[in-house]
């Protein structure tokens, strides 16, 4: 899936079984990846895209 943030700026973004993610942001040059093998569902207190928020 793709997203358009406000500044114009895109990222990408894909779900996969047993909650493993992937987000890609092209302006930063980033790709962060989770990678799990559980169905435990994390708390949303930590999230890839605040993680990429954090970035410079």
């Amino acid at each position: 899936m793709g997203h358009v943030n406000e500044d114009g700026t895109c990222h990408f973004y894909a779900n996969g079984n047993l909650r493993q993610n992937i987000s890609i942001i092209p302006h930063k040059e980033t790709v962060i990846v989770h990678c799990s093998n559980s169905l435990q569902y994390f708390s949303s207190d930590f999230g890839l895209w605040d993680v990429a928020l954090q970035l410079e």
